[in-house]
C-alpha cells in the first residue's frame, strides 16, 4: 500500500507494534496522529519519526477520544485516510479475579474505540 501523502491515526503508539508501525509509516511518507496514554513516550516517538506527526496523549477507553483523534487529523493534516486501531488490553487470569469495570474497560479499549473511529 502506498502511504506517501496519506494521513492516518495510530492508537497504542507508545510501545510495541504501534511504535514500530508509526516509525515505518512515517519513513514511507505518511503524516500521522499518534496516540497513547504516556506523553513522554509520544514525545520520544515523534522525535524518532522521520515525518510529520501529531502526538495526542489520550486514553481510547474514553468514548470522546476517537472523535478527538479524527478531529486532530483533519485539523492538523487536512484529511484522514486510514486508522490503525492498535491499542489493546487483556485481563489475564480467571474470570473471578476481575470486576465488571475491568471487563468494561477492556471492551471500551479493544472494541468500542475501534468502532467509534468512523
Amino acid at each position: 500500500m502506498e502511504v506517501s501523502g496519506r494521513v492516518g491515526i495510530i492508537t497504542g503508539a507508545t510501545s510495541g507494534i504501534g511504535w514500530e508501525t508509526a516509525k515505518l509509516l512515517s519513513e514511507s511518507g505518511a503524516s500521522l496522529v499518534v496516540t497513547g496514554r504516556r506523553q513522554e513516550r509520544l514525545d520520544q516517538l515523534v522525535n524518532e519519526m522521520a515525518g510529520n506527526a501529531t502526538p495526542v496523549a489520550a486514553d481510547v477507553a474514553d468514548p470522546d477520544v476517537p472523535q478527538q483523534l479524527i478531529d486532530a487529523a483533519i485539523e492538523k493534516h487536512g484529511k484522514l485516510d486510514f486508522v490503525f486501531s492498535n491499542a489493546g488490553i487483556m485481563n489475564i487470569g480467571s474470570v473471578d479475579q476481575y470486576d465488571d469495570e475491568a471487563y468494561s474497560t477492556m471492551i471500551r479499549v479493544n472494541y468500542e474505540s475501534a468502532v467509534r473511529m468512523r
